[in-house]
């Protein structure tokens, strides 16, 4: 299986143009969360009297995974720059190739996940930029049916330039730190189920997009090894329905939910509080831009991530050969 999972000459990265003098953020088009209302609508018309063993398997591949267990590792303010830049570029990427959301929210868990283990020293920016593609490469084969086939020398991210063999020992080095566990819940799976028990009936376009931005949202400005994809889950939902409920009637609706007994509460009330103030502040906007896959370097700076300071000792990564050959990590 890892063979099948290795970058080789069908890798589907950097199929789009190059950005023309940098494009305005803006809106995400209605038509991005046409895969989320598809299951949801899939789902109303099937029916969840048999989710609750599904919703079980999930929470405990969660638990087994390591989210929202032990002690939290938070990133430092340099990474936090860097995670903002790639997260951009992967939510950008998706809407370029017409990939699905749970494809570029599982790009950024893997990232968070690596970047949970090991530090990349900041005057080794190329790595976080191959990181980003290894991560991007990985999420599609694992969610993509139909993802583009390309035959380019190299493809290039942000201002570099990676060949074939450089991003597959990336791939690698990805798949062995995370131990292949790649198959890893996103808050995407549990929405059909969810929102099925807490909204009788299928809601509109507009609640599922809200869903959907609140998470995305979130994914932002958090390491998502730290947060449960099941409370993420719910917490969107709940704050999409009701963005102004205090702890009391947050609680009472939590614990009346059809699968109360298999979600960290408190991790809930957390991603709710989150989510509420985030929208307060009118930040829940989902960027949408030409990804910069031309020779031009990337250098912006975004600081809306949140300025963490690691409180955890990760292991340090210093890269001292070119980009096109990656050295392991070990």
């Amino acid at each position: 299986m890892a063979d099948d999972l290795l970058c080789h000459e069908d890798i589907f990265l950097a199929a789009s143009t190059p950005s023309q003098g940098g494009a305005a953020a803006a809106e995400p088009p209605s038509g991005g969360d046409g895969d989320v209302l598809t299951e949801v609508r899939s789902k109303y018309e099937i029916g969840g009297d048999g989710d609750e063993e599904f919703v079980r398997f999930l929470v405990e591949k969660e638990t087994a995974h390591g989210y929202g267990v032990g002690q939290s590792v938070d990133f430092d303010v340099w990474v936090s720059g860097v995670r903002t830049e790639a997260i951009d570029w992967f939510f950008n990427t998706r809407a370029s190739l017409g990939l699905r959301w749970k494809t570029a929210h599982l790009s950024v868990t893997h990232f968070d996940r690596f970047l949970s283990k090991f530090v990349i020293e900041p005057h080794r920016i190329w790595v976080a930029r191959l990181l980003q593609l290894a991560c991007l490469s990985l999420a599609a084969k694992m969610e993509e049916t139909d993802s583009p086939s390309l035959s380019l020398p190299s493809y290039q991210v942000q201002g570099w330039s990676f060949g074939y063999e450089a991003i597959a020992r990336m791939e690698f080095q990805v798949l062995t730190k995370l131990g292949f566990r790649l198959n890893t819940p996103s808050p995407f799976d549990y929405i059909p189920c969810f929102l099925i028990k807490a909204v009788e009936v299928c809601p509109p376009m507009e609640t599922v997009s809200r869903i959907t931005k609140l998470i995305l949202a979130l994914t932002r400005v958090v390491n998502l090894r730290n947060h449960r994809p099941s409370s993420i889950a719910i917490a969107a939902i709940m704050a999409a329905l009701d963005q102004n409920m205090e702890a009391d009637p947050l609680m009472g609706r939590l614990n009346t939910f059809a699968y109360a007994h298999l979600l960290d509460i408190g991790n809930v009330v957390e991603c709710y509080d989150l989510m509420k103030n985030l929208d307060r502040e009118d930040r829940a906007e989902i960027p949408v831009v030409s990804p910069d896959v031309s020779p031009a370097r990337f250098d912006g700076s975004s600081s809306s991530a949140a300025d963490y300071l690691g409180n955890v000792k990760r292991r340090r990564l210093d890269f001292d050969r070119p980009p096109d050959r990656p050295p392991d990590l070990l």
